[in-house]
């Protein structure tokens, strides 16, 4: 059996393990925090990435544009000069139109299923963030709720040690 000092000593030190325990859990959700913080940046410049690789599709395009211009231009200039039947010449600047619309297309599809792509990777940034947040969080919570319940039995064992409350100790 301890004495009240022993006890007293005993409860203080218990109360300041819990609020060890209880910092570590803040410290471990604080740690989280800054995680997500972190992965908010990261998700903000893959979307301005995004926002990039779209910006350098529509030039892509437009330059696939200008491209054909330039060519059937000079396949009509070529016509003229040669003398060639006027089907001929429409069929082949016909062909360079479809490819040039066709190249036109191609990158701007390719800019924007890379713009998806980054865009998708900064959403799942995002989500894993959340839900490292969320878990450090349940931990925290949990972290603090064994130390309530280590504390509060441990004080409860010493006062049973001490002073019994009676429990089968009968005398007559």
């Amino acid at each position: 059996m301890g004495s009240p000092a022993s006890i007293g000593f005993f409860a203080v030190s218990q109360l300041l393990k819990m609020g060890a325990a209880s910092s570590e859990a803040e410290a471990v959700e604080a740690n989280a925090r800054a995680q997500m913080v972190a992965r908010e940046y990261q998700a903000k410049q893959l979307k301005q990435q995004a926002g990039q690789e779209r910006a350098s599709a529509q030039r892509e395009m437009a330059e696939e544009q200008r491209r054909k211009k330039l060519i059937a231009s000079r396949a009509r200039a070529q016509a003229a000069a040669s003398g060639a039947s006027a089907l001929d010449v429409l069929s082949n600047i016909a062909g360079i139109e479809l490819e040039g619309d066709y190249r036109s297309r191609v990158a701007a599809y390719e800019g924007e299923e890379v713009a998806k792509g980054l865009e998708h990777r900064a959403d799942a940034s995002l989500y894993e963030g959340q839900l490292e947040l969320a878990s450090a969080r349940r931990r925290a919570k949990s972290a603090k709720r064994r130390a309530v319940i280590d504390v509060a039995s441990s004080i409860g064992g010493k006062l049973y040690d001490r002073y019994g409350f009676g429990f089968g100790d009968d005398e007559e």
